[in-house]
């Protein structure tokens, strides 16, 4: 499924910078992914497979037409379409690493058990654009099934130094070592 999610965020970057709205849809496409996080209702009603397409079309365009681009717009509404609106999450997400990739951005995503505080927010920042030699985009979402520590994933390179994996690790050695 990568393949083809990525077939529809390169087409739609590409559309997008052809037309000079990628800063346009990179925020768009920001905000429907949050809402796509946050909302449950939205997530079960994209992929309810015993909605008609018709339905969903009507709800989508109801949702969205005249609130966001019609380039993304006509995204959705061709994902409903060919019912593959499971794959906009993914897709937005492909979307969004091609623009900070074209701004020459590292998106980073940093979660921990508690809230950070800014000035902590703020060091780790630094600190990674120091590593990378790059711009960063840092996102922190709490965890707290993580008890303590951190997870840190870069593209597709993750760094797990929380307490949950380590009394993971300390558990399976224990068993295998028995």
């Amino acid at each position: 499924m990568q393949v083809v999610t990525a077939r529809y965020a390169k087409a739609l970057f590409e559309i997008a910078r052809q037309e000079k709205i990628v800063p346009i849809l990179e925020k768009e496409a920001q905000t429907l992914s949050e809402l796509l996080k946050e909302s449950e209702d939205l997530n079960k009603f994209l992929a309810s497979p015993v909605m008609p397409t018709y339905q969903k079309r009507t709800v989508a365009r109801s949702l969205w037409d005249q609130r966001i681009h019609k380039l993304l717009f006509q995204l959705i509404d061709l994902l409903v379409c060919k019912r593959r609106e499971n794959l906009l999450k993914d897709i937005l997400k492909q979307f969004l690493q091609m623009c900070f990739k074209d701004r020459g951005l590292i998106q980073v995503q940093f979660r921990s058990a508690e809230p950070l505080s800014e000035t902590h927010t703020k060091e780790i920042q630094q600190k990674l654009k120091t590593i990378l030699k790059k711009e960063i985009e840092l996102i922190h979402e709490v965890q707290p099934e993580l008890l303590g520590g951190f997870v840190l994933r870069i593209g597709n390179k993750e760094m797990d130094k929380s307490l949950s994996a380590q009394l993971s690790r300390i558990k399976q050695h224990l068993i295998h070592h028995d």
